[in-house]
């Protein structure tokens, strides 16, 4: 068992290098604002990122070497904040009962085997990185990252004294005139925007605000005519689009480990954002603690080998993700509600 652990840790196929590599290559397949693409990943250099607002938009400072030229403040009304960016360790391991199933002859055929069961390790383990992430980004598009302990994480509006905006869509009144609120909130969005370029708003919606949505007279009144595809009368499950605004259930959830499990919209509610922006959103990524990854741009997952220090009974696989998902421009997050 020494001399197994001992070549598996010395062979380059199984190095943190490799590995990190390997679950990177891993497909995101979970979660609906990476289907999006909404947050970008950028990989940075420091477990800290430096964000300085100026006229409603959030800059990040680039990084400087250290002893070098820092960057210039160019004073005003300016904030500087600094934020950790959030550590997500989670580690497997390979028991010996698991290595016994690794046939013993041909070194070529036993590492083979123990690659195909450290890709499984790592695919469920890369799930897990991939839940937490859409939980964050949720957290970003309310302008509050939290834990799933609900501790939190970053507040965009509290540090920055800026004011959700808040639409009343008052869905249960049938007088509402709906299309106002929807042209309340592209105008809204496209003032704070501040610069950048949009192509439509989109809106995540919990069960309850989309259903009374769709059933809304004012809303059935608009296609009452529409010719072609009713996208009223036909399937609703894809979303449809009015004023503006792609409208679309979103029942997003995930369970802690403990098994409580946290909605990322309430039922009754829907997130409004720009979608096509070019600086609005971002996923910055830290460098994992390594003392060989110190200085070099993060990666949105490792994943490193580690033996059992004491009897060789297993070999650990350890993963780490290090994300901060953020929105530049706060002020272009709308919160709808079913009702006040």
């Amino acid at each position: 068992m020494d001399t197994l652990l001992l070549d598996i840790m010395n062979n380059n196929a199984f190095s943190t290098v490799a590995l990190t590599d390997s679950i990177n290559i891993i497909p995101n397949v979970y979660g609906r604002l990476n289907q999006l693409g909404l947050f970008p990943f950028k990989g940075v250099t420091s477990p800290l990122v430096a964000v300085e607002i100026n006229n409603g938009v959030l800059n990040i400072i680039p990084s400087k070497p250290r002893g070098g030229e820092p960057n210039l403040n160019q004073g005003g009304k300016r904030q500087l904040r600094y934020f950790s960016i959030p550590h997500f360790p989670l580690d497997d391991m390979i028991k010996a009962e698991d290595l016994e199933r690794v046939r013993a002859f041909g070194a070529a055929d036993r590492n083979v085997a123990l690659a195909q069961l450290l890709t499984s390790k790592q695919q469920d383990l890369a799930l897990k990185h991939f839940i937490t992430l859409e939980f964050l980004r949720n957290g970003a598009l309310q302008g509050k990252v939290l834990d799933v302990t609900g501790a939190v994480i970053l507040d965009l509006f509290a540090e920055f004294a800026i004011s959700e905006k808040v639409v009343n869509f008052a869905l249960t009144t049938e007088a509402t005139d709906v299309d106002a609120k929807c042209r309340e909130v592209t105008r809204h969005i496209s003032k704070e925007l501040r610069g950048d370029s949009k192509t439509y708003v989109h809106a995540l919606c919990g069960e309850d605000f989309y259903d009374f949505l769709t059933a809304h007279p004012k809303v059935r009144d608009a296609y009452k005519f529409y010719q072609g595809s009713n996208p009223l009368r036909d399937d609703l499950s894809e979303g449809f689009k009015h004023q503006g605004i792609f409208f679309e259930v979103y029942p997003g959830e995930a369970a802690d480990f403990e098994g409580n499990v946290k909605r990322f919209i309430p039922s009754d509610e829907a997130r409004f954002f720009p979608m096509g922006t070019a600086q609005t959103f971002r996923t910055y990524g830290a460098p994992a603690d390594f003392l060989e990854t110190v200085g070099t741009e993060g990666l949105p997952m490792y994943s490193k080998p580690f033996a059992d220090p004491k009897l060789n009974r297993w070999l650990g696989l350890h993963t780490q993700s290090n994300p901060l998902p953020i929105c530049l421009r706060p002020n272009v997050l709308v919160r709808g509600k079913k009702n006040a």
